[in-house]
């Protein structure tokens, strides 16, 4: 069975559902420190031309080490109507608009201010989407050792849930040994995740946006292949 782990991001770019999509079971690694200016809180989205961030306020507590689990958004109505208006004022003209919106609206309209449970539900609703039908869970549910940290946890996690391959984001090759997973029966993998261009109205092609980009732009058949658009490769 194949585990990939990942901090619940909001609306994240095409490679994160490719890393979903290439594993058995996903995990939502909730029970970890949530960081200022990461992908948490925001993401990028196609505005006149270049990247934008979009942005959701979380409500900080004060405590310099406080979980995702334990952050909550703000989500006030001016808000809310903020995130709507930026979507609405980039993708209003796109060709998938009609049938997006409302997904995105159903995203926005989460009567969930935990930002991991927020993250996590549109994480779900956008797995629909795309077709990918990956069990999700999350870590601070599974029973895992929550002293360990590191390495250490991803072998926890893998070890609890019954893995024996683990699947990591590329960006992590200089974080795991090879020789430590294979002594615990697992095996270690690196999703090399590709980003096919696909027209974004007139402008140049840019890559890794928020995933609304690709649903506004790709029609199903594309969805499809961006999510396939991957490979495993060993440490």
């Amino acid at each position: 069975m194949i585990a990939a782990i990942m901090q619940p991001y909001l609306l994240p770019y095409i490679g994160y559902f490719q890393l979903i999509a290439a594993a058995d079971v996903f995990v939502v690694y909730d029970d970890v420190q949530y960081m200022r200016g990461g992908w948490i809180n925001r993401n990028r989205i196609l505005l006149n031309g270049a990247p934008h961030w979009l942005t959701l306020p979380v409500a900080h507590s004060g405590e310099v080490r406080t979980q995702i689990r334990d952050t909550r958004y703000q989500l006030s109505d001016a808000a809310l109507k903020k995130l709507s208006g930026q979507l609405d004022a980039a993708y209003r003209k796109a060709p998938r608009a009609a049938a997006v919106k409302p997904l995105l609206d159903a995203i926005l309209a989460t009567p969930e201010p935990n930002v991991a449970l927020f993250n996590e539900a549109a994480i779900r609703t956008v797995c629909d989407a795309l077709g990918i039908g990956t069990r999700i869970v999350r870590s601070s549910a599974i029973g895992r050792d929550t002293a360990l940290t590191g390495q250490d946890a991803v072998l926890d996690i893998c070890r609890t849930l019954g893995a024996d391959h683990y699947l990591n984001a590329a960006g992590g090759v200089d974080l795991y040994q090879a020789q430590a997973f294979a002594e615990q029966g697992v095996r270690l993998s690196f999703i090399a995740s590709q980003a096919p261009p696909y027209r974004q109205f007139a402008a140049p092609f840019v890559a890794n946006l928020s995933i609304a980009d690709v649903l506004m732009f790709c029609e199903p058949d594309q969805l499809a292949q961006q999510v396939a658009a991957h490979s495993l490769v060993a440490p």
